[in-house]
This record gives C-alpha cells, structure tokens and sequence, in this order.
C-alpha cells in the first residue's frame, strides 16, 4: 500500500479566556491507500480536532503546528481557496450530526447536485442523476422522490445516509468519518456501520473512523489509534488493541466497554476462561480526564492510572515500538512489564 495521508508533529491550540488550550500535542501517524483506521478515545482527548486541524476546519481562535502531507502535497494552514479544491473531492466528511453538513433550507438534491457542480464541472441534469444513484447505493428507499426532500422530512438514520452519500459524490481517497452514529439508535448505528464496511469493500476508499465507540472498531477497521489529553498513547492491529491492549488506558477503556470487555484478554483475572469472561464485570475508569488548561506533569494519564510511581509523575513517555510491532507511550506498559 502507498501512504495516502501523513501527520507529523501535529499541534492544535486554542486561546481562550481562561488561557491556552492544547487540544493535540505531537501527533504523528500516516494512513495508507485503502486503509481503515480508528481513532479512539474519550471526549475531549484530541480526536476531531486532528482533522478539523488538516481540513482548515478550526475556529478563529485555533492554531495548528506541525507537517499534514496529503497525497504529495503539503496541505496543513493552506488558504481556503486551496483547500476548497480538496475538501469534498479528495477528502469527504461525515460529521457526527448530519445537520452540520446539510443545509436546512436546501433540497438535499440541490446539496447534491452543488457538490458535483463544482468539483466536477458538471451540468445540472447529469449531476442529479448521478446523485440519485448513490442515494440509492447508500440505501435510501425511492431515491427519485427522496432526493427532492429537506433534511428535516428525513429520519435521522436517513440524514446520516444523505450525509455519507455526499461525502462519497466525487470518489473521494479519503473519507472522514466523526463520531458517525452517536446521534443514532442501536439498530441505526448498525446500518451505518455496515454501510461505511460495504463502501470500503466496494470502492477501496481511505477511511479514519473518530469514535469513542469502541465495539464499532472491531468490525470496521484494521488500526486503531488511542488518544488521551491529546497524545497518542497506544497504536496497533485492531487484533493488537482487543487482545493485547498494552497501555493501562487502553485497558482501562476496553474494561469499561460492554462488547469489548469480552475481547480484552489482557488483563482477566482468569485468563483463558470465556466461561468466567461473560460474567466479568464492566469497570469504570477512576478520576475524570484532565483539565486541558492545566495538563498534569508527566503523563498525563497517571492521576487515574493503578502503576503510576516516580517516572510517570515528572516525565512524558514517548511512543515507544515494542517486539509485537505496536507502539506505546507508558513507563509500564503490560509487554515492558512481562519482559
């Protein structure tokens, strides 16, 4: 595979009233041609703000620092007008709520039709067609009368098909994908999961999956990316991850989730067991996540963490590539501690 997007030294702050906010702190990974990768983690650890950060998405009062490479072209701080001919056409997103991206006085074919206007020059006629069929592709029931429908005469399912829809027009090499089914019930989240899956396997797009959703990962993509306080704490397969989670955060957030509390086996007290691991009991992450105003020293995570002692309080780790291939930022991670 040929590396599509390439992130290094990435940085966002934010002023504001209270003082500097550093939402990201030194973020570096790559995503390659056809690859699907997770970025996990909970609220306000740094996720969106990576790629509202390459996509020129921050507000006025936001700040990013650092190297974002996207297909050969430097692309991090471009003028609007630069990014406008990549936003839509070689980068779609899907943003967590599909109001966001879809205008509420606007027919969602006239949203349709724009997009393909613009970034593929065209005609009215051929564009509608086109935008019809993929309505139809992302499974929205009698696309030709849908089409001429407002976003608010769509279920919310329905407004997050239109939203990929859209994301998807111009073919995109890389689709963006923020918190895709946290307004959605249980059984709609599922749909669009499988739906993002079917366009992966169908068109081989590019696609970074933002999610504090971790069960949704397993299924969908090959890497995850763990972040806390705006670090890259854990990287790996997505086998990596579930089976041999290696950062006390990480294992702290498969513990706590249901469905993935079955997969983590790197920490049970009965390892090996299935039996006693369906009668394991979810654990809840002690202490809140840190004030990005003021970051604790060291690592950042060692005021929630059972392994903290004298390193971990003064001195930010690093990521560190361990003997199974994954990369850990922790002074103890689990595979340190067992060699």
């Amino acid at each position: 595979m040929s590396q599509l997007l390439s992130i290094n030294n990435l940085s966002v702050q934010f002023n504001t009233e209270g003082g500097l906010i550093k939402a990201v702190r030194g973020v570096s990974f790559a995503i390659q041609a056809g690859e699907t990768v997770a970025i996990v983690g909970e609220s306000g650890a740094g996720k969106s703000q990576v790629f509202h950060a390459l996509m020129g998405l921050l507000p006025g009062n936001g700040k990013a620092q650092g190297e974002v490479d996207f297909f050969g072209q430097s692309i991090l701080n471009q003028p609007a007008r630069a990014l406008n001919k990549i936003r839509g056409k070689d980068i779609g997103m899907i943003f967590q709520d599909p109001m966001t991206a879809l205008n509420p006085y606007l027919r969602i074919g006239a949203q349709l039709v724009e997009v393909l206007m613009v970034h593929k020059q065209m005609s009215k006629r051929e564009a509608r067609k086109i935008a019809i069929d993929m309505l139809e592709r992302v499974h929205i029931k009698q696309a030709r009368q849908r089409i001429d429908s407002y976003p608010h005469e769509l279920s919310g399912g329905m407004r997050q098909r239109v939203a990929i829809a859209m994301a998807l027009l111009c073919q995109p090499r890389l689709i963006i994908a923020d918190e895709p089914t946290t307004a959605l019930d249980v059984t709609v989240q599922t749909e669009i999961i499988r739906l993002l899956k079917e366009i992966h396997d169908t068109l081989n797009t590019s696609m970074a999956l933002i999610t504090h959703d971790l069960p949704l990962v397993a299924g969908l993509c090959e890497r995850v990316i763990v972040m806390y306080a705006g670090h890259i704490v854990e990287t790996g397969s997505v086998d990596d991850i579930f089976y041999r989670a290696a950062h006390p955060y990480t294992q702290a957030l498969l513990a706590a989730t249901p469905s993935a509390a079955l997969l983590n086996k790197a920490r049970l007290d009965e390892p090996g067991d299935d039996k006693n691991q369906g009668k394991r009991r979810l654990q809840a992450i002690d202490g809140q996540p840190p004030d990005p105003l003021n970051l604790p020293a060291g690592c950042a995570f060692h005021p929630r963490c059972a392994y903290a002692d004298k390193p971990c309080f003064s001195q930010e780790p690093d990521l560190q590539q361990l003997a199974s291939g994954k990369q850990v930022a922790c002074w103890h991670s689990l595979e340190q501690v067992q060699s």
